[in-house]
């Protein structure tokens, strides 16, 4: 497992990794009984990696400003970003599906 992550670890940012031993631990403790969180150095391999990692934070519109946006942004150049975010605000579509919106 160890070397797993080690070589996952040269593609992959830590909070991936985490997630990753996450997933793996699940699975190995549902069909075969084994509990991997008890593996003392990959958890510290996997400490050391997360080490000085800060993640990104997203940028989050306040409702004043997606309002200024719907409001002020020229429809000619913006007209499918708004109906993009009202679907979004509104929750009519999943992430798919509104990747997957065409126009007619």
């Amino acid at each position: 497992m160890l070397a797993y992550f080690s070589e996952l670890s040269a593609k992959l940012k830590p909070s991936t990794l985490w997630s990753r031993f996450s997933m793996i631990k699940s699975m190995l403790k549902i069909r075969n009984n084994v509990d991997i969180s008890e593996y003392s150095k990959l958890n510290a391999f996997l400490k050391r990696q997360s080490d000085g990692f800060a993640t990104k934070k997203l940028k989050i519109l306040t409702s004043n400003e997606v309002e200024r946006f719907l409001n002020e942004a020229p429809d000619d150049r913006y007209l499918a970003t708004k109906i993009a975010l009202i679907f979004g605000i509104v929750g009519a579509c999943c992430r798919e599906e509104l990747a997957n919106i065409t126009f007619l």
